[in-house]
């Protein structure tokens, strides 16, 4: 591909060979008509014509500094506690820009100016509760572009954070090795005090950690109930915001749960019996039992139904398994405390099969047509 400053192809500014159907340049500095052409090129062994096309005919138009402008980027609703940052789109050759805000569009009241050599400004000072209006122009030297388009924010006070995982109320019974806290704030932060207690008061803190992003991941704390915070600092390390507590449990262990019927890989007619029995092994201090069932679809394991019981057994009406299937159940073992799972333990996951019945024709009856007294 070449392209020339006259029609006659004679004054080359620009030639570049390319394997695609498309190219691009940034070296066509000067404005002003610009010609091009395309000549295909053939690998070695390939006998074809050079075929040229062109030349075609476009136009170099270099925009003036002072007729650009930049673009304000959305900052969302902010706080008015913590600085927050305005972003914009750059002018191509721009050294520095002004930005000015004012709580009116026309910009004549609370007029407020800042400068960056960069394509975003910090706004440390706490404006009032509001909405607010801003716009940005570029400066290169004794010259300026154009204001932006007005761009509109709004500051409010600072908004609760809210905790994601653990959730007030979760049980963590799987006790992992690490246990990673995350929360949302709409605040959109970046300094936080991570706080970890034993006592839904905090008088006591077992853990604390400061991080710039909403997770933090800590060692398993061992057993126990716990309590846990965030608090939003603003760059003096004062307290804006802060969630409510969270609680969560590490439950200790139970013995596991043995199930004794079915057996393993059991196969039941149900027509035979009006209700099924699942039976385990009884486990001290129980307070209760949550049985799962799951059925097999397509290869794989969904859960059926889930049943609570005190005893150590529980019936099933058989018109839950009216058709023939595979599948699969377990118990679950809860010591519960105030409301609270203190004490946990899962069974194995045990297998059986409900089998079909063929249903055989009714007896018929036939009566004969005379009857003989013989005495």
């Amino acid at each position: 591909m070449k392209s020339q400053r006259d029609k006659n192809m004679t004054d080359v500014v620009f030639k570049r060979t390319s394997k695609v159907n498309t190219i691009s340049t940034d070296t066509l500095q000067q404005p002003g008509t610009y010609y091009w052409s395309v000549r295909s090129i053939y690998s070695p062994g390939i006998i074809s014509d050079s075929t040229i096309t062109g030349p075609n005919a476009f136009n170099v138009d270099k925009r003036q500094f002072a007729l650009s402008r930049p673009e304000p980027l959305d900052p969302g609703q902010v706080t008015a506690e913590k600085p927050f940052i305005l972003n914009w789109k750059g002018v191509q050759g721009a050294k520095s820009y002004r930005i000015e805000i004012a709580s009116d569009a026309d910009f004549t009241m609370g007029k407020m100016t800042k400068e960056s050599a960069n394509t975003f400004v910090k706004i440390s000072d706490k404006p009032p509760i509001g909405k607010y209006y801003w716009r940005v122009n570029a400066v290169k030297g004794d010259k300026t572009s154009e204001w932006s388009e007005v761009a509109l924010f709004s500051v409010t006070e600072a908004v609760q954070i809210s905790a994601i995982y653990p959730s007030p109320g979760t049980v963590l019974y799987e006790k992992p090795e690490t246990v990673n806290f995350s929360w949302s704030d709409p605040n959109r932060g970046d300094r936080y005090l991570f706080e970890l207690s034993e006592r839904n008061d905090f008088r006591s803190i077992k853990e604390s950690l400061e991080t710039g992003s909403s997770n933090v991941k800590i060692k398993n704390p061992g057993i126990g109930i716990y309590f846990w915070r965030v608090k939003l600092k603003d760059d003096s390390g004062k307290i804006i915001t802060q969630s409510q507590p969270a609680e969560f449990t590490i439950p200790q262990d139970m013995k596991i749960p043995v199930l004794i019927s079915p057996k393993e890989n059991a196969k039941i007619a149900t027509g035979f019996r009006k209700r099924l029995r699942l039976e385990w092994e009884k486990i001290p201090g129980v307070t209760q039992y949550e049985v799962e069932i799951f059925q097999r679809i397509a290869g794989v394991d969904k859960s059926f139904t889930i049943y609570t019981a005190k005893k150590n057994f529980i019936e099933i009406s058989n018109q839950m398994f009216s058709r023939p299937g595979q599948f699969s159940w377990l118990v679950k073992a809860k010591k519960i405390k105030g409301g609270r799972v203190t004490a946990f333990r899962e069974s194995k996951k045990s297998f059986f099969e409900i089998e079909g019945m063929e249903l055989l024709p009714a007896p018929k009856i036939k009566t004969p047509p005379v009857l003989f007294n013989v005495k």
